[in-house]
């Protein structure tokens, strides 16, 4: 701040200014954010009974849950057979303790690590098949790094001009100026997969394994994964389930969605153009602001883990009149306004 009077105190100039920063904050520097804790269902039970219940806790609480459908640098499920289920079985309806005879197998997940391996997802399985759920393990909790945001970041610049000069007892002209400009960083949603269906999204963001950025070993190993399995990987359909087909237009023949891969399915793996319904990451959904009055002036979907907002407003408010007013106040909305006041000496 600073100030000057000038002659001999008639007249009087102020100028205030101030910057604020404040640091983003997200879920991973929060320590008791960290880790996904909550209910987990252990137990199913069939229709029918009386109140609906057969006297069993459906749910309890856990700690350290992880997803099983997505992860920060992709996933493949790979769907199992109903005979010799690498992966487990989840629970089946049950009058009485829970139990798996009669459920679904759990889909065997493999997660990219941030060193680019590629490696069985591992954790110990709860709830009904094919998804499950992990409780520990080495997958992801959906709040690591930058993915779940707390605090914005925000630098905020204020500058304040206040003058008068007194030229009579009852003419004393003065300025009062505000001019506040902020720059915000943050999540406005967070973040989605890529995952489940074929229908979601652009049919060409599926991994196909001729993929470049696959290593020729990582190729070679998810294929021999599906293959081994006899299933056509998906979230929706079990291996038991009558394979259907999903026709991906010039970009490869038909391919088998659900239920067990035939020939033509094979030889798609065998070729490279088989396109992996199951692989997922997350996907960001990002917007942009830039104008005096925050108006939206675009937003679009990319491909990166992180979902940001950045906004920039500014407000000004100017008063000039021949009195000084008892207060002022400006909007921290985008907004601009003059006005000039008289008001005849009282004193």
């Amino acid at each position: 701040m600073w100030g000057h009077n000038f002659d001999g105190g008639k007249g009087n100039i102020t100028l205030q200014g101030e910057y604020n920063h404040q640091n983003r904050v997200f879920g991973s520097d929060v320590p008791w954010l960290r880790r996904v804790d909550g209910t987990i269902v252990v137990d199913v039970d069939p229709g029918g009974l009386p109140q609906g219940s057969d006297s069993f806790p459906d749910r309890i609480f856990a700690r350290d849950i992880r997803l099983s459908t997505t992860s920060l640098y992709g996933m493949v499920y790979l769907s199992e057979p109903t005979a010799n289920p690498a992966c487990g079985v989840g629970f089946a309806a049950t009058n009485g303790p829970s139990g798996t005879t009669g459920g679904t197998p759990y889909n065997c997940n493999y997660i990219f690590q941030p060193d680019g391996s590629f490696v069985q997802q591992t954790g110990s399985r709860y709830t009904t098949g094919p998804l499950g759920g992990f409780l520990g393990g080495n997958g992801q909790t959906g709040r690591e790094g930058d993915l779940l945001s707390i605090f914005p970041k925000i630098n905020r610049y204020n500058l304040n001009l206040l003058g008068h000069y007194t030229v009579s007892d009852a003419f004393e002209p003065f300025i009062e100026a505000k001019w506040s400009h902020q720059e915000v960083a943050g999540n406005n949603a967070s973040p989605g997969g890529i995952q489940g269906t074929f229908s979601q999204y652009d049919i060409r963001e599926r991994i196909r394994l001729d993929n470049p950025f696959l290593t020729a070993a990582q190729r070679t190993q998810i294929a021999n994964l599906i293959l081994g399995t006899g299933c056509n990987p998906s979230l929706t359909a079990t291996c038991a389930s009558a394979r259907s087909t999903r026709s991906l237009g010039t970009y490869a023949p038909a391919q088998g969605v659900g239920g067990p891969l035939n020939a033509t399915d094979q030889a798609l793996i065998n070729s490279g153009v088989y396109l992996s319904a199951s692989a997922a990451s997350f996907r960001t959904s990002a917007s942009a602001t830039r104008s005096s009055s925050a108006t939206l002036i675009g937003s679009l979907r990319e491909p990166a883990a992180r979902s940001t907002t950045i906004g920039r407003t500014r407000s000004r408010a100017i008063t000039a009149g021949s009195t000084r007013p008892t207060t002022t106040t400006a909007s921290s909305t985008s907004s601009a306004s003059c006005s000039r006041s008289t008001r005849a000496a009282t004193r």
